[in-house]
């Protein structure tokens, strides 16, 4: 894990203000990635705005990545598909029994997800997720 967004932003304006960053070159890569929102961040001068680089960064954070560590958890699984449904199944009619796998799809063959948590619970096994996903870890 990296170091967060406000930990880098504050070596930045470390380096910035120690004359260790080439502010045109700063300004360059900023007007790159952020086009004009990136404009004026450098003064004509050298000096660099850093409240308006600090919003620049806060107003473009990434949206929609994973949650980071520590916050909100892991996303939920994708569901199966190719080879790993395979598994799934096989785990599955394993544990139920092929008669009782088949009966848990529907006219598509996609499973149930409704029927097999019930079925799971009245065969009283005990962590469905993680016995049918270990042959995939």
């Amino acid at each position: 894990q990296g170091p967060s967004p406000e930990e880098r932003m504050n070596k930045l304006v470390e380096k910035i203000e120690s004359g260790d960053i080439d502010t045109d070159k700063l300004q360059e890569r900023l007007s790159e990635r952020f086009g004009e929102d990136a404009t004026g961040i450098v003064a004509d001068d050298g000096s660099v705005n850093i409240d308006g680089l600090k919003e620049l960064f806060a107003n473009n954070a990434p949206q929609g990545g994973p949650p980071p560590h520590g916050q909100g958890g892991m996303p939920p699984p994708p569901p199966p598909q190719g080879g790993e449904a395979a598994s799934f199944e096989e785990n599955l009619i394993e544990m139920l029994g092929e008669e009782t796998v088949s009966g848990l799809k529907d006219e598509n063959g996609q499973f149930d997800f409704q029927a097999l948590i019930e079925t799971l619970q009245a065969n009283e096994v005990d962590s469905p997720v993680g016995s049918l996903f270990s042959a995939q870890a």
